[in-house]
C-alpha cells in the first residue's frame, strides 16, 4: 500500500464523508504504523460558537488524526490540539 494512495483516502473521507471542501483539507503527514496508517490533518473550518452567536465567519484551523488499518480502510479519526490564530 502506498503512501499516495492512504492520502488520497484520507482527503476523500473528510470530503465525501465530513462535507468540507478540498481547499480546507491539509494533510500534514502519514506514517505508516503496524496496525496499518496513521494520518495528520489540518482542516480549516467555520467556528461554530461564534457562527450561532451571529457574528461574521471566523475561521479556525484543527488538527485532526486518522487511523486506517492494513486495507485502507478509516478506522478512526479524532481531533487534536486546536491551532487557533497560527497562520
Amino acid at each position: 500500500m502506498s503512501v499516495i494512495k492512504a492520502r488520497k483516502l484520507v482527503v476523500s473521507f473528510f470530503i465525501s464523508e465530513l462535507g468540507y471542501e478540498k481547499d480546507a483539507v491539509q494533510v500534514l503527514g502519514i506514517k505508516k504504523i503496524e496496525a496499518g496508517w496513521e494520518a495528520k490533518v489540518i482542516v480549516t473550518e467555520t467556528n461554530r460558537h461564534l457562527k450561532k452567536l451571529g457574528y461574521p465567519p471566523v475561521y479556525d484551523k484543527n488538527i485532526y488524526f486518522v487511523n486506517l488499518d492494513q486495507d485502507l480502510e478509516i478506522v478512526s479519526y479524532w481531533t487534536g490540539e486546536c491551532s487557533e490564530g497560527e497562520d
